[in-house]
């Protein structure tokens, strides 16, 4: 039977700055460069307080990147089934460690930027009403390589080809190799 989504209140750009924060505390060249480079608080002018948004990867660097997505509604019935609201639960974890390979002399947004990701752990678990499914990352798979230009996110495994499932899996909403092109890589007022 087919059935559709209620929409709930979740919001893609809040997972994205939620991808943003996660992407950048679990960065430890994030934190070092800051502690070298300037005092992540300080204040200008007539006293206003500032951050520094900083989240650019570096090539030939390594960061952990981990993302957690839940979304939870309820799925309706079509009309003529008269059944009431099924709760729906989706719970995906995907650990990467992710390493930007060099590209060239200097980055350009031309320029596609691509990663060698080794993903630790990826999976997700999907409830409806009673049944439910997970969906892992097989093993011999943890190696992919990513790419992000003009025409989005693709990634490649090396390895053997992915299932449907385990592409999907892959594919965030938000990009760990966008992270530094969101940020404006400088003191930033809170509140702007």
């Amino acid at each position: 039977m087919p059935r559709s989504i209620h929409r709930t209140s979740s919001s893609h750009f809040r997972f994205t700055v939620l991808l943003a924060v996660i992407f950048l505390a679990g960065s430890g060249n994030w934190r070092d460069g800051m502690a070298q480079q300037r005092s992540p608080q300080q204040r200008v002018g007539d006293g206003e307080k500032t951050v520094l948004l900083y989240g650019q990867q570096k090539e030939r660097e390594t960061t952990e990147v981990r993302a957690v997505i839940t979304v939870r509604g309820k799925l309706t019935e079509r009309e003529e089934v008269k059944a009431g609201p099924v709760p729906m639960e989706a719970v995906a974890q995907v650990v990467y460690d992710e390493h930007i390979l060099p590209i060239g002399s200097e980055h350009t947004s031309a320029e596609p930027l691509t990663s060698a990701r080794f993903y630790r752990q990826a999976q997700a678990q999907l409830k409806v009403g009673d049944h439910g499914q997970t969906t892992k990352l097989a093993a011999g798979a943890e190696l992919q390589l990513a790419t992000y230009g003009a025409d989005g996110l693709r990634i490649f495994s090396p390895t053997r080809p992915l299932t449907r499932d385990e592409l999907e899996l892959l594919e965030l909403p938000g990009s760990s190799l966008l992270i530094g092109q969101l940020l404006p890589n400088q003191q930033t007022s809170i509140g702007q």
